[in-house]
């Protein structure tokens, strides 16, 4: 169309140069997508264990997960329950209490109660039998305070377990906000990035029709054409943000 306005006197080659600069540098975009595709096929193929020159048909369809992120207590409760970090804290602080609780039973007094009965002789029926019966009950009365020791140490560990516990939890509970804040915000980028490629879409076609009526300059036509790809970029970020966050939201509430 460039050339043809320039063929008829309307414009210079100067619009022709300025389509041409912008048709080369769009194909080197092309040519550095397709080096980037190939080698994020490679890293993909090395995280499966396939061939590095394997290739997979990518489900491009893919949507991310719906998850009402309205409910943060529900989400809260989630990761408390499926993390394994807060359940090896909470296992540990169980063991702590067992230990404290054994500590604390040397205190107590021990009565064992034990028993025997047996047969002695040469022949079967000439055996004679015996039985024997005792007790013995033990009190602490004093240990060079060992067990006094013992139990103070086990009422620390108790407490630091405790502690680690609360510290899980509230770490869990962080990372669930977190999670939340960025999938919230690469769901609003995406929002904005639909209605900013629309309205570059709708740009460059006004742009263009009074190009084609001699209204306005090939600039104006290449930075509307710019502002559609640049548009349209964002908008696959977008998109690509919002299932990464979704699977980051999912690993923090220990579904993965």
């Amino acid at each position: 169309m460039a050339g043809n306005r320039r063929d008829a006197g309307l414009v210079t080659d100067a619009d022709v140069l300025l389509i041409d600069v912008y048709v080369s540098r769009t194909r080197e975009q092309q040519i550095r997508a397709a080096s980037d595709e190939r080698v994020a096929r490679a890293q993909l193929n090395q995280l499966m264990g396939e061939p590095l020159s394997e290739a997979f048909v990518l489900d491009r369809s893919t949507t991310a997960a719906a998850i009402d992120a309205t409910d943060v207590g529900s989400l809260e409760a989630q990761a408390l329950r499926n993390r394994p970090d807060v359940a090896l804290a909470v296992l540990q602080e169980q063991l702590a209490g067992t230990m404290q609780t054994a500590a604390r039973a040397a205190f107590l007094p021990q009565v064992a109660v034990q028993g025997g009965w047996e047969l002695n002789g040469g022949a079967w029926n000439t055996r004679s039998s015996s039985w024997v019966v005792g007790a013995v009950a033990r009190i602490n009365l004093f240990r060079g305070f060992a067990d006094r020791a013992r139990l103070a140490e086990a009422r620390e560990q108790a407490t630091r377990r405790a502690l680690e516990r609360e510290k899980a939890e509230t770490a869990a509970r962080l990372d669930v906000h977190i999670a939340i804040a960025r999938l919230d915000a690469a769901r609003a980028s995406e929002a904005v990035g639909r209605a900013a490629v629309d309205q570059a879409r709708e740009s460059r076609r006004i742009i263009r029709d009074r190009y084609e009526a001699g209204l306005t300059d090939v600039a104006s036509l290449v930075r509307a054409a710019e502002a559609v790809v640049q548009a349209e970029t964002q908008q696959t970020a977008a998109q690509v943000a919002v299932l990464t966050e979704t699977a980051a939201l999912e690993r923090t509430l220990g579904r993965q």
